[in-house]
Parts: structure tokens; C-alpha cells; sequence
């Protein structure tokens, strides 16, 4: 984490304040990945922790797609808990905080929801993986933001796979559900 205080050094004596924005963010970004990090080695607390102060940073650069990315890191760690209605709470939390931006990242979100519905068998899932593919149309992964370069076509085409593991197959969702993905939402 020498990285980050560094950065909390020059921003303690820039004036500048689009260039402290931008440092808060690249602070965030580092937490977020060092969070993920910490996920993938179990040490859940310590990933948390830096998932909120990510999540504080985020706020205070004003960026809604870096807070958005570390609310769908924080839903693979919940997920991974066990905890799958936690996970969808960060997923439409992220959701939200990426709305009207940053195509990538939404459809990485969206795509995660679906994920995180299929996993209880909800069909709201097709739902999610529409929007997903629809939003992703317009996105330039590889250039969009550094957490958004892993997810490529493939990825987003992998997202179906979970219907499989829901006891039902994806062909079999189909013919009453996309209906359904396709009329508009009531209320």
C-alpha cells in the first residue's frame, strides 16, 4: 500500500482540484484492487475494509463507476458467504451508481446480477442478462476503466451458464421468459 500513501501525499499539498479528484480515484482504484486481492487470498475482513474506504473514495472523487466496480467486487465476496440476497443488494446499489454511464461497467454489473438471480432460480435473470447485452453494445472494454479489460464478449456470452445449474436449461427458459424480458416493467 506504498502506492496509496503516496498518492495521499501529493493530494495533502495539490490545490489543483481536478487533480485531486483524480488522485482520490486512483487511491480508490488501488484499494479496490488490493481489496480483491486480500478476497482471493480469504482474508474477508481486511478485503472489507478496504472495500469501504474504496467505496469512501469513490464517493468523494464523485465516481460513480469505480464505487459500482467495488459494490460488485464486495457482491462476489458476500456471494461467496453464502449470502446471495446481500450480493444482489450491491449488485442494484452498483447498478444505480453506474446508470447512464460507463457501458462496460454496467453491463459487468448487469451482468453479475444475473448471476447472482440465477443463483436462487430467478428469472429476473434473463432480465438482467438482456440489459447486460443490450448496455455492452456500446461498450469499449479494453479501454473503459482498468477493472473493465477481463470482460470481453465471451465473458458476457458465459453469463448464461448459470441457468444450467438452476435445474432448468437456458432453451427451456426461453420461450415464456423472454416474452416477459421483453414487455415493459409494470409500476
Amino acid at each position: 500500500m506504498q502506492h496509496r500513501a503516496e498518492l495521499a501525499a501529493i493530494i495533502d499539498t495539490t490545490a489543483n482540484e481536478s487533480l485531486r479528484r483524480r488522485l482520490v480515484t486512483a487511491i480508490g482504484e488501488t484499494e479496490a484492487l488490493a481489496g480483491w486481492t486480500l478476497f482471493d487470498l480469504g482474508r474477508h475482513r481486511d478485503a472489507l475494509r478496504l472495500y469501504q474506504s474504496a467505496l469512501d473514495n469513490a464517493k468523494e472523487a464523485g465516481d460513480g463507476p469505480l464505487a459500482a466496480c467495488v459494490l460488485t467486487y464486495w457482491s462476489y465476496l458476500v456471494s461467496n458467504q453464502g449470502n446471495t440476497a446481500e450480493a444482489i443488494n450491491e449488485l442494484n446499489d452498483a447498478a444505480e451508481r453506474v446508470r447512464g454511464s460507463a457501458p462496460a461497467t454496467q453491463a459487468w454489473v448487469l451482468g453479475r446480477l444475473a448471476e447472482e438471480y440465477a443463483q436462487g432460480g430467478d428469472a429476473r435473470a434473463l432480465r438482467a442478462l438482456d440489459r447486460a447485452m443490450s448496455v455492452f453494445d456500446h461498450a469499449s472494454p479494453e479501454t473503459e476503466r482498468p477493472w473493465t479489460a477481463f470482460f470481453t464478449p465471451s465473458r458476457l456470452g458465459s453469463l448464461a451458464l448459470p441457468w444450467t445449474g438452476c435445474g432448468r436449461s437456458w432453451n427451456s427458459c426461453l420461450p415464456t421468459d423472454v416474452e416477459a424480458v421483453r414487455r415493459p416493467a409494470s409500476g
